[in-house]
């Protein structure tokens, strides 16, 4: 049972074993992976946001935000992370996924689409089965991530700290709401951002992996080891510690502890799992169960070796002897 304490974002796990040769492996932490909270909005009217699977009239953001581990969901996008509009609204550190406003003329694609495979907000994705309702004069702005031959479909663009997704899609014609591939894409869409959110990058680290805070801002931070070791760092907006030794790490900032971070000393080959898999057996009890008799085919053919091993040591072998003498 955990302690009870006032937050468990605290709480690091040592787990020990029985001393060897090799001290350094004989102790593994786990700290608890920082909760970086993303929040939602959209500016979508409600039949839209139905029709996309993020919220009703009430909650336009909520179900999208139930869907998503660690998010909530905001009733403007003034203070979102993420937002889904017909314009790149909300704040400077806002990601948008903008339907781009369409002409009223129509093409219905169903592929192939040209997808960069390697993209982060593509990840899992297929667009088989999709039906695709894209305005073929309309132009969006920035780089093509997924296109219909010479069409680009959504585009990405960074300004300052925020990444615009501009996509030419009529969601009413378009069965993309309806694919799994649109659930994943919105899911890409919210890690990603979570991943540029203040505060720890990873919590849990192997030895030669290196420490990465996002501050956001310029400070000074103390990083302090268990073993007593202290370094300062100056950084403007992400501090990378580098060949840090295992065991528990706490960042702080004017003598607050405000991160932990716990490495370990791992080997990569005892954890490599791809070359093996999980056999079956049977038990002799469960053998001698389900063994059969004999077929008379087999105890005839038996019957024919035995009887050819006799004809050899009774009367082939003493003339071969005979004939050598």
């Amino acid at each position: 049972e955990l302690p009870r304490v006032p937050n468990l974002d605290d709480i690091v796990i040592t787990a020990e074993l029985s001393a060897d040769t090799l001290a350094i492996d004989d102790r593994a932490y786990l700290a608890a992976e920082p909760r970086r909270v993303v929040v939602l909005a959209t500016e979508l009217g409600a039949g839209e946001a139905a029709l996309l699977g993020l919220g009703d009239a009430t909650q336009p953001a909520g179900r999208w935000a139930r869907a998503m581990p660690r998010a909530v969901a905001a009733p403007t996008p003034a203070d979102a992370h993420v937002v889904v509009a017909r314009a790149a609204v909300g704040g400077a550190g806002t990601w948008a996924l903008v339907l781009v406003e369409q002409s009223e003329a129509r093409r219905d694609l169903v592929g192939p689409f040209l997808v960069e495979r390697n993209h982060a907000l593509l990840e899992g994705l297929t667009l088989e089965g999709v039906v695709w309702s894209a305005d073929p004069d309309l132009v969006l702005p920035g780089v093509p991530i997924v296109s219909a031959g010479n069409l680009p479909l959504v585009t990405e663009e960074r300004v300052g700290d925020r990444l615009l997704v501009r996509a030419n899609l009529d969601p009413a014609r378009s069965n993309l709401a309806r694919s799994p591939d649109w659930p994943i894409f919105l899911a890409n869409l919210v890690e990603a951002r979570r991943r540029e959110l203040p505060g720890l990058e990873r919590a849990s680290l192997a030895v030669g992996q290196p420490l990465v805070y996002r501050a956001g801002r310029p400070g000074s931070f103390v990083l302090r080891s268990s073993a007593g070791v202290e370094q300062t760092f100056e950084v403007g907006e992400v501090l990378v510690a580098e060949d840090l030794q295992s065991g528990v790490h706490e960042l702080l900032e004017t003598d607050r502890v405000i991160a932990r971070a716990a490495l370990s000393f791992l080997d990569d080959a005892v954890s490599d799992l791809r070359e093996l898999s999980s056999g079956t057996g049977t038990s002799a009890a469960e053998f001698a169960a389900t063994a059969r008799p004999a077929s008379w085919i087999e105890r005839l053919l038996l019957a024919l070796g035995a009887a050819l091993l006799l004809l050899d040591a009774w009367v082939l072998r003493p003339r071969r002897e005979a004939a050598r003498t």
